[in-house]
């Protein structure tokens, strides 16, 4: 589904990534493990298209597309540390934005998929809580379809019951066929990874 081989980058005059390797097939789950600085958020942008890496080479589907946010734009979902939300707009209207912005179809209806993430979606974003605003963006996971969801540490901010919505939501998405790369601190954070990455310089 998605390759990426010796994939470097550097930034400011610093190595952040030597050599990083990541394969993920239809149904799988990849760890993307580190510390702060080592990596992890890079290679994730890097898979999504949204830096070019130094050298190395990201192929979607073998047809050597990889990386480039244009041509696979339906196929990904990313979402990275901060919420993106435009604070002014209730999360139902962003929603609606990103859908037209897009121009992806939601494959399900938007008020109830917020509901069943518990996210309050009638109050501008920038009145809720941090668990709140990370529950709406959480919802883009069930909103638009996509088989490869890069998720840049999705727990913070999410409560016991945020985790929960969210596993389950991981779990059909791989029992469908998809696949997803998470990143985290420990492994210990996503045990059901069939696959655990260490980016970095090694």
């Amino acid at each position: 589904m998605l390759t990426a081989e010796e994939i470097c980058f550097n930034a400011g005059g610093r190595e952040v990534l030597r050599g990083a390797n990541v394969r993920a097939a239809a149904g799988e789950l990849i760890a993307v493990c580190g510390g702060n600085g080592d990596g992890k958020t890079t290679l994730l942008k890097i898979l999504a298209g949204l830096l070019p890496p130094d050298s190395g080479e990201v192929r979607w589907q073998n047809d050597g597309n990889g990386g480039d946010s244009d041509n696979n734009n339906e196929h990904f979902i990313y979402i990275g540390h901060k919420t993106a939300l435009c604070g002014e707009l209730t999360p139902l209207e962003n929603l609606r934005a990103l859908s037209a912005l897009r121009e992806r179809k939601p494959k399900r209806d938007l008020p109830q998929t917020l509901s069943e993430w518990n996210a309050n979606f009638n109050i501008p974003c920038a009145q809720l809580s941090a668990g709140q605003q990370r529950r709406a963006t959480m919802a883009r996971l069930d909103s638009f379809r996509a088989e490869m969801w890069l998720l840049d540490e999705p727990l913070a901010s999410l409560d016991s019951e945020g985790r929960e919505l969210f596993f389950a939501a991981l779990r059909r998405h791989l029992k469908e066929g998809g696949a997803a790369a998470v990143t985290c601190h420990t492994a210990d954070a996503l045990p059901s990874a069939t696959r655990i990455v260490r980016p970095g310089v090694n």
